[in-house]
């Protein structure tokens, strides 16, 4: 086993293990709704809010998605269970494509700053280092065919937000490294963790992402999003 699998595999043992105590928080330290992850952010629910960074970083959205409607769209159900379970029929999961490019769809940004040996260029290529996780988040928006619609008492339906931050409520830690263009990231918070594994190449970074619920890890889809959008780049 390579030494870089190795240590994947261990800081997804270390956050597993933590996800599973945490379950273990009292049903009322989880606050329910579509918001329910990212209370602490202002939300916009007309669109997109504009992404923030500093110095030469500059987001840019990504994209999830899988070659499996049916299946995404049962991984989606159990991703936001922690945070719908509870909250009003009118705001459980709706329809989300899996396919890139829709009206409906999961989409995201990040902020990984790398300390090591070296950092993300203008074309994407690394040698190696450890994610900062005093500056990590990771931000994630599910738009199904509910978001935007209006709900019985007349307010308008947001958008699914998941926000895992050092500026969020509730964030454990991000942890991971980059080995050559191999990448393995970690983002935990009170209610499980987001694991992204993948590769660097030319522009983009892209691979498969998952996440972690009651101790279990599921997968979710794959991601594609810029480089130098996601990594805070030299």
């Amino acid at each position: 086993m390579s030494p870089s699998k190795f240590a994947f595999i261990l800081l997804l043992g270390i956050a597993v293990v933590a996800t599973g105590c945490q379950q273990k928080t009292p049903r009322d330290r989880t606050r329910i709704g579509r918001d329910g992850r990212a209370s602490s952010l202002r939300v916009n629910p007309n669109g997109y809010p504009t992404p923030f960074g500093s110095g030469s970083y500059s987001t840019q959205w990504g994209e999830v998605t899988n070659n499996n409607q049916q299946m995404f769209q049962e991984e989606l159900f159990y991703f936001t269970s922690p945070m719908l379970n509870g909250a009003s029929p009118e705001d459980s999961v709706g329809y989300v494509s899996a396919q890139a490019g829709q009206q409906t769809g999961v989409v995201f940004w990040g902020e990984a700053a790398m300390r090591g040996n070296g950092a993300p260029g203008m074309m994407g290529q690394m040698s190696s280092g450890q994610l900062d996780g005093s500056r990590a988040r990771l931000h994630i928006e599910i738009f199904d065919d509910k978001t935007g619609m209006t709900r019985s008492d007349g307010s308008v339906r947001p958008q699914i937000f998941v926000h895992i931050g050092y500026d969020q409520e509730g964030f454990v830690g991000a942890q991971g490294s980059v080995q050559g263009n191999q990448v393995n990231l970690v983002f935990t918070d009170n209610i499980g963790s987001v694991i992204m594994q993948g590769t660097i190449n030319q522009q983009y970074f892209t691979g498969q992402m998952s996440y972690t619920v009651n101790g279990q890890q599921r997968p979710l889809g794959n991601f594609k999003v810029p480089a130098c959008g996601f990594f805070v780049c030299n």
